[in-house]
Order: structure tokens, then C-alpha cells, then sequence
């Protein structure tokens, strides 16, 4: 079944919202625990999740936009269980260099193969179901080392 696009009222309140939650000087938009921004009234039922396809669209579509040379991204504690639907922003946003997935759902490591073409220098994972499949940090920061930052060295890891 297909959902009903967002109205033009619901694409604004996202937007605004976007816009209060981004930072010039550090060219960093912090979504963290977006849904409960209080544009949306803070309801579960927010229009603001990203968990909904149609609501992570037009956080991409904004972010490429008007929001092309943002480098640093906060979608930490979304409830997001899976990361295809974000993977448009590689092409749009290839400036991202620190990107916050951390106290998220995502289950399974694969989910990092939409993300992988990011050029990044930080990525904070904590708090994802997936992470307890490694029996300790070294495995798992090894992991993460050669699948994401194969281009650069890992070092903060």
C-alpha cells in the first residue's frame, strides 16, 4: 500500500524545523530524535519521523537543496531500523564527512553498505542492536575501520 504524499504543510514544518536545527558555522544539521521536535507538537505520531520514507525524502531533498555543502549529520535517536532509504543522500551531500547514527535500530552491519561511498571521518554507531554480534570493540572498530573509512585512516576509532 501507498502512502499519501505529505501535504505542502507537512513538507514546511519539516523544513523549518530542518532549518532551526542547522548550524552555519559548523555546517552541521542535528536531526537527533527528530519526531519530537516541538514544531511537530511532540507527539508520537509526529510528521516528523524519519522512519517514514516519504519524511526522510524530504530531509534528502532539502539537504541537496539548500543544504549541498553540509559535513556534519546527527540522526541519532530515530528508531531508524534501516538506512536504504537515506543511502539517496551520497549523491546529494558528498561533503558529509561525520555522520551520528548512534542509540538507532539498525540490526545488521550490512545496513552501512548504503553509507559507504561517504567519505567519513567520524561515525558514531553506539546503541544499534547490530553492534552486539561483536564480541569486542577491537572486532568491531576493525569492521567499521575497513568498511567506512577505507579512504581515510580511522584513527579516531
Amino acid at each position: 500500500m501507498k502512502l499519501a504524499p505529505l501535504s505542502d504543510d507537512n513538507k514546511t514544518k519539516i523544513q523549518e524545523a530542518m532549518n532551526k536545527r542547522y548550524v552555519p558555522g559548523n555546517k552541521a544539521l542535528d536531526l537527533s530524535d527528530f519526531g519530537a521536535d516541538k514544531a511537530f507538537g511532540g507527539s508520537s505520531n509526529a510528521i516528523g519521523r524519519l522512519t517514514d520514507e516519504r519524511v526522510m525524502d524530504i530531509v534528502i531533498d532539502t539537504i541537496a537543496e539548500h543544504l549541498s555543502d553540509l559535513q556534519a549529520l546527527n540522526l541519532s535517536n530515530n528508531n531508524l531500523r534501516t538506512l536504504r532509504v537515506f543511502s539517496k543522500i551520497v549523491g546529494k551531500a558528498r561533503n558529509i564527512t561525520i555522520l551520528y547514527l548512534h542509540q538507532n535500530k539498525l540490526a545488521h552491519s550490512k545496513e552501512l553498505d548504503t553509507i559507504s561511498k561517504l567519505t567519513l571521518v567520524e561515525l558514531k554507531l553506539e546503541g544499534n542492536p547490530f553492534i552486539a554480534n561483536f564480541k569486542d570493540g577491537t572486532n568491531y572498530a576493525r569492521y567499521v575501520r575497513y568498511l567506512i573509512f577505507a579512504r581515510g585512516d580511522g584513527s579516531d576509532l
